[in-house]
């Protein structure tokens, strides 16, 4: 039995040993493979790496390109299990163990990956190969025009040319190197340069306001100059607008300058604006950069203004988007300060509604045409009124003038200025009333409801707004009496009832100025012009404080009004006495 275990366990090793030597692995070999290992990273150390840098997506291998410092990935699968962590070295090379060095630097991670599998496998037939990019590199590049911090910047293969600029920070005017030859009032010292701190302004309103974005210079290594053009990367998602960066990358920003360089949008577009010119641009690109048309655009009425050169005159022309993209009309290029008005379909107004509030069966919006509805019919479409409704006091109000939604209510006031000739108290209420923007319509809802007076059944208007007030039974009774307040209505009753029910008049009280003021038309009334209606207010006023400034007055009107008698008079008998 020992024996026979012997030679099976020597069977055992000769298979294994003719193994070896079918995947071309000698002990060498392995050996390498051992020691190499040391270089090896585990499979979570690689991708805590891979976290480390923030992306837009996945890299995509036919467009990126590689350089020094680029960590791959090598790995094999099979009867040879192998992992290497392999950087590209800073000639620009990739080595990889037992296999050998291949150059990479500034060619397309496709290529490379196809390359580095097809090596790997002639050296390992019988094992699948994966060749993985597994950490961008980064590199420095330089930001030079108009920025507040010009200079060189860490960057990775997987930022944009964007990036850069907005950490430069933009500033209004370029920055140049300069010193600033004052002199201090306090000890006659020059200031020095580096005590300057500039405003601080927010940066991203800079980077838009002041900075061009249209026409930002890319220049290469190898001396290849591109045009950066953030708006229109946005617009059409092509990358050839705002580029990944590559080692070495200069990046040169210029001044906007919008007052001669620009073109205006305007209309039915999202974004209406000023927009910085750039060589090349058409009406399309345009609209694009403008973030695109409104629902409500006309499509076919878009109408491009020049200035024709060396003339105050203009031209217009009218073009269809459509016909622009079926190709039958030419999407025409545009000069600085070309204006561009893109025009509205009119879409009919559908949501016309009227608002009920107060004492109806149903409380809400209510739908009505263009051409309106009846004051009656919305009531009856709203279930009446309740048992509550004071119909005396209720009142429909409505908007004045649609333009105040959109104009400065202001403008009103300036204009209405002009013609004022009113007291304190009339330019109080006439200016709020101005400033509120609605106004009661003249509408008796006692004749429309319970005299069935059809002249009185208006056409409401959208956005109008219908108050059914309640009735409390009562009368308010306020001003000089002992207890102002709430007092129950009594059908018939004079004021003297109410004022008798509230205490009684206070001593300051001017028993003969009493006022009825009505509660639905808020008209003040003398007690014998009204009979006195549940929701009505009796105001009784109070006397005027005499004091001596009062009496001197008197005493000074009555001793000039004296005066001028005496002067009539003695006029009179002096012309008598000619005669």
């Amino acid at each position: 039995m020992r024996i026979s275990g012997v030679i099976l366990l020597g069977l055992c090793c000769l298979a294994s040993g003719f193994g070896q030597t079918t995947d071309r692995t000698s002990v060498l070999d392995r050996a390498l493979d051992q020691r190499s290992t040391q270089s090896l990273i585990s499979k979570e150390n690689a991708m805590d790496q891979i976290k480390t840098f923030p992306m837009e997506g996945a890299i995509d291998p036919k467009n990126y390109i590689l350089g020094p410092s680029d960590l791959m990935h090598v790995a094999l699968w099979g009867p040879v299990s192998l992992n290497y962590s392999l950087p590209v070295t800073p000639e620009g090379t990739l080595i990889i163990p037992t296999v050998g060095e291949i150059h990479v630097g500034e060619r397309r991670l496709s290529d490379v990956k196809k390359q580095a599998t097809d090596l790997v496998k002639k050296r390992y037939p019988t094992s699948e190969v994966t060749v993985t990019l597994l950490r961008p590199r980064s590199f420095v590049v330089s930001l030079k025009g108009t920025v507040t911090k010009p200079g060189q910047y860490i960057a990775t293969a997987v930022e944009r040319v964007e990036k850069i600029i907005a950490e430069g920070a933009a500033m209004q005017y370029p920055t140049t190197s300069f010193s600033i030859p004052a002199v201090s009032q306090t000890d006659g010292l020059p200031i020095q340069a580096d005590t300057y701190k500039p405003p601080k302004i927010n940066q991203k309103e800079q980077l838009y306001e002041y900075t061009s974005t249209r026409n930002i210079k890319l220049i290469r290594r190898n001396k290849d100059t591109l045009r950066v053009d953030i708006p229109k990367y946005y617009a059409t998602h092509d990358d050839r607008y705002n580029p990944f960066l590559l080692d070495g990358d200069i990046i040169d920003v210029p001044q906007k300058t919008l007052r001669n360089n620009g073109i205006m949008v305007y209309g039915a577009v999202n974004t209406p604006a000023t927009y910085e010119y750039a060589d090349g641009d058409n009406l399309v690109d345009m609209i694009q950069i403008a973030d695109g048309l409104l629902p409500s655009t006309d499509p076919d009425n878009v109408v491009l203004t020049r200035t024709v050169e060396g003339t105050n005159q203009h031209e217009e022309n009218s073009y269809s988007l459509i016909a622009i993209r079926k190709g039958i009309q030419k999407n025409p290029l545009l000069f600085p300060g070309d204006k561009i008005f893109v025009k509205e379909k009119k879409i009919p107004k559908f949501n016309y509604r009227v608002t009920l509030v107060g004492e109806v069966r149903q409380v809400g919006a209510y739908p009505i045409s263009e051409t309106g509805a009846t004051l009656s019919k919305v009531i009856q479409n709203a279930g009446g009124f309740t048992e509550h409704a004071l119909l005396s006091a209720s009142y429909v109000l409505r908007k004045e003038d649609k333009l105040k939604d959109i104009v400065d209510p202001r403008i009103d006031i300036l204009r209405n200025l002009r013609a004022h000739e009113l007291n304190l108290v009339d330019s109080l209420i006439f200016f709020l009333d101005l400033k509120i923007g609605r106004q009661t319509v003249v509408v008796d809802f006692k004749k429309l409801f319970e005299d069935k007076d059809s002249t009185q059944n208006i056409a409401l208007r959208d956005d109008d707004i219908i108050y059914i007030a309640s009735d409390l039974h009562s009368v308010l009774v306020q001003g000089q009496v002992a207890n102002a307040g709430y007092v129950a209505f009594a059908t018939g009753m004079d004021y003297q009832y109410y004022v008798k029910k509230a205490g009684g008049f206070s001593e300051s009280a001017v028993e003969g100025d009493i006022k009825i003021i009505k509660k639905g038309s808020l008209e003040w009334k003398d007690p014998a012009a009204t009979t006195i209606e549940s929701g009505d207010q009796i105001w009784v006023p109070k006397k005027p404080r005499k004091d001596f400034s009062y009496w001197f007055a008197v005493m000074r009107d009555g001793a000039q009004i004296a005066a001028a008698i005496v002067t009539i008079a003695w006029l009179i008998a002096s012309i008598q006495n000619l005669r």
